[in-house]
């Protein structure tokens, strides 16, 4: 294990396998990704967001840069207030990776209610629920 920052970590896994895990301020568990070093390397110093990380990767054979975001959102039983603050970091980090004109891969724990808004407002209404 190498310490590459302060909440940075990198771990050879072998076989070409690496594993880059951070600590982000907004989430109690570690976000990490898997990168195959045979076909891509990491291009940029990792940074988070409220409970994501985001690197800039190249893929070696066509050396074509894009940045690759990895959310874990706070579960259902955080604050209403820290799943939207992790949102919100969210959107500003891909939308001004988007707007900068880099192509962008978004991965990740996104629950499935965040991709039909009637499923969201389910869940919402559930959790108000569960609280009182």
């Amino acid at each position: 294990v190498e310490c590459i920052s302060s909440d940075v970590f990198y771990l050879s896994c072998g076989d070409g396998l690496a594993v880059y895990v951070c600590r982000t301020p907004g989430c109690f568990r570690p976000v990490g990704l898997l990168v195959d070093e045979g076909d891509m390397k990491v291009c940029s110093q990792i940074t988070t967001g409220h409970s994501h990380l985001q690197v800039q990767v190249q893929m070696i054979d066509s050396q074509m840069k894009f940045w690759v975001v990895v959310p874990h959102l706070p579960h259902s039983s955080r604050p209403m207030a820290d799943f939207q603050g992790a949102l919100d970091s969210l959107v500003e980090s891909v939308v001004g990776l988007s707007d900068a004109g880099h192509k962008v891969v978004l991965l990740g724990d996104l629950p499935p209610s965040l991709m039909n808004p009637a499923a969201a407002q389910l869940s919402w209404q559930l959790h108000i629920n569960r609280s009182t």
